[in-house]
């Protein structure tokens, strides 16, 4: 039998290729991190021109191996911001751009990154993300196209009645914002649903490991009190990647990071409702918003009743004995499922 093992973008379930293209723009290193590109990157749908192949991770972003290193690049699926020659309007949920990130996202993911790598380091867990720095891209972000072409028709059908005073929709008082990717080198980045969705080989080890797997999200989010996710605390942000011949599961994705409330009682709320909403997302009760890629329909999935049961038992033994950590073995993945890269 061949031993499970990760890909070369540090998988353990392989993903769909892309590749990506240099643009225009320019390179931010975070403090003392060396940014190993030429130029930003952006993933394009046509291959011409692409410098770099690599696989997607999410609706926004790509993972590509570099100079021996594996980096995810989020907010790098925006190339029609290239070709319009006018601001990119594409948008997501109202505000955002659709597969890029504003600059203001991307300032606190990679704050709040650095804060839980450091908070994860401190208590001796692994942690598989390590931000390095920003793509600007020279393109900007205008949200709502639909709003200005509605306005635009109505400013057509009321040119004759001058007197009818048309409002300005909140949106087009915005000035243009800056388009950025974040970038990351990662130590993995599979994510929880791909592993339980794998054909399971025994289950009774499927039991085992998700027992396991809960007991680390659970000592994960005991250790890190003082911030709460919110609605980011779901199943589909928590990564499974192996380091130093074992398996480990780490939160990831902290653009909504929000810190401890003064008052304790609020606080204390805020941490409940964090924890039950990552045991929701694996409940049948729950209703996971499922987007058009094959990507996001995985993470909507639910996990069978038995991997659900077990890890929300080692979830609360996790957070009511922090100080008593397991390590996950890589044979109980293995035996567990049927991995595309094992026998």
């Amino acid at each position: 039998m061949v031993p499970c093992q990760v890909d070369e973008f540090c998988l353990l379930v392989p993903r769909k290729r892309v590749y990506l293209k240099e643009v225009d723009g320019s390179l931010e290193s975070l403090d003392s991190q060396h940014m190993p590109f030429d130029k930003p990157l952006v993933i394009t749908s046509e291959g011409e021109g692409a410098t770099h192949e690599g696989v997607v991770s999410g609706g926004r972003s790509a993972i590509i191996r570099y100079y021996g290193s594996v980096f995810k690049l989020k907010g790098c699926c925006i190339e029609e911001a290239f070709k319009d020659g006018g601001p990119y309007r594409k948008t997501y949920k109202e505000r955002d751009a659709f597969g890029g990130l504003l600059e203001v996202d991307a300032s606190y993911e990679m704050m709040n990154a650095q804060i839980m790598r450091e908070r994860f380091v401190s208590e001796g867990l692994p942690y598989p993300y390590e931000p390095i720095g920003i793509f600007h891209y020279e393109g900007e972000f205008s949200p709502n196209r639909g709003v200005l072409e509605y306005l635009a028709r109505m400013m057509e059908l009321l040119q004759p009645f001058s007197y009818i005073k048309v409002p300005i929709p909140r949106e087009l008082q915005l000035s243009p914002k800056s388009l950025v990717a974040t970038v990351m080198r990662i130590e993995g980045d599979t994510r929880l649903p791909e592993i339980y969705l794998l054909p399971e080989k025994s289950k009774s080890k499927v039991r085992d490991i998700a027992y396991l797997f809960g007991k680390s999200a659970g000592i994960q989010k005991k250790i890190t009190t003082d911030s709460y996710w919110g609605r980011d605390g779901h199943k589909g942000n928590y990564v499974v990647f192996l380091k130093d011949g074992s398996i480990h599961l780490a939160m990831v994705d902290f653009i909504g990071l929000q810190k401890r409330y003064n008052d304790n009682k609020l606080h204390e709320f805020a941490i409940r409702r964090d924890n039950a909403n990552l045991l929701r997302t694996l409940s049948p009760k729950h209703l996971f918003y499922v987007k058009l890629s094959s990507f996001f329909r995985a993470m909507s999935r639910l996990p069978p009743e038995h991997f659900r049961q077990s890890f929300t038992t080692g979830f609360n033994e996790g957070w009511g004995n922090p100080d008593k950590r397991e390590n996950i073995p890589l044979e109980l993945l293995c035996e567990a499922y049927r991995l595309n890269n094992s026998g």
